[in-house]
């Protein structure tokens, strides 16, 4: 038993088909979720409640990168001087 475990550790193969087998079991579990009617009609909203939805997720990407930018800038400045 130890050497099997001290095998699936050393190898290589076992993370990229753990990958593999747990995008199948997500692929039938979102196909699943899909097909079954599970929120109210009134949940589910329009074209203009996407077009809200993507619009807040585009600016807090955004900003967020701004962030990110910042900060790397600051710890480039730090780190030189």
């Amino acid at each position: 038993m130890f050497r099997l475990l001290h095998h699936l550790r050393t190898t290589l193969w076992p993370v990229p088909v753990a990958c593999v087998l747990s995008g199948v079991a997500l692929s039938y579990a979102t196909v699943a979720i899909d097909d079954g009617n599970l929120l109210p009609i009134a949940l589910t909203g329009g074209p203009d409640a996407a077009l809200a939805i993507l619009g807040t997720v585009a600016a807090s990407m955004i900003t967020l990168t701004g962030i990110v930018l910042t900060i790397v800038l600051v710890v480039v400045q730090l780190a030189m001087g």
